[in-house]
């Protein structure tokens, strides 16, 4: 448990002195039974969510994790934290704003810490191609990896590209808004779709 947070930070502590904010649960599809069914065929320690917004899936994963009766495990949020197109462009009233600037990153630490879970989860403020270099270039092997971060097509076919070649054999890939055709898209682009399992509004993929 925290061996990526050790490997990334060292002594340094994410959360201390953290100037807790109110808690808000904001976020879309954060509760899905898809994560317990891949969870219970992979049993996976280290567990990669690239795209996090305040952290309602990575609470959920953590959750379906604890709820198993595991202790060991570690939930690494890869995320710029400032938003994306799609926030900018359409919904960036559910972002507050502090000198121009998002404090998405400080509601996903508050969230975090209001639930408990700071022990297993562990921020990585960075892009995802940054994020996945990072990983590559330290070795470091995910057994899942959840993927919600940018939605067009260029950017899902790099992220499910660059996690599948580093993701351990039987390991799990998830993907969120399958309902979007550029993802959908994407997807068939990557992956063998005869070993792609639709579930709703995610999909997922094992290595």
């Amino acid at each position: 448990m925290g061996q990526v947070r050790d490997i990334l930070f060292g002594s340094h502590d994410p959360y201390a002195n953290l100037e807790l904010l109110p808690p808000n649960d904001h976020g879309w599809s954060s509760e899905d039974l898809t994560y317990k069914e891949f969870i219970d065929i992979v049993n996976p320690k280290l567990i990669v969510e690239v795209g996090t917004w305040m952290g309602g899936s990575a609470r959920a994963l953590t959750r379906t994790m604890l709820e198993k009766g595991v202790d060991d495990f570690e939930v690494v949020c890869i995320d710029t934290f400032l938003g994306s197109f799609e926030h900018w462009d359409k919904t960036a009233y559910l972002m507050s704003l502090k000198n121009g600037r998002p404090n998405t990153y400080e509601q996903f630490m508050s969230n975090t810490v209001h639930a408990g879970y700071q022990k297993w989860i562990t921020p990585f403020p960075v892009d995802a191609q940054n994020g996945f270099l990072t990983f590559q270039t330290m070795n470091i092997v995910p057994d899942l990896v959840y993927i919600d971060a940018g939605h067009d097509y260029h950017s899902v076919w790099n992220d499910l590209v660059n996690w599948a070649s580093i993701l351990r054999p039987g390991g799990a890939i998830i993907g969120d808004d399958w309902q979007h055709p550029p993802i959908k898209q994407a997807v068939a682009d990557v992956f063998d779709m005869e070993k792609v399992h639709e579930r709703g509004a995610k999909f997922a993929w094992i290595k």
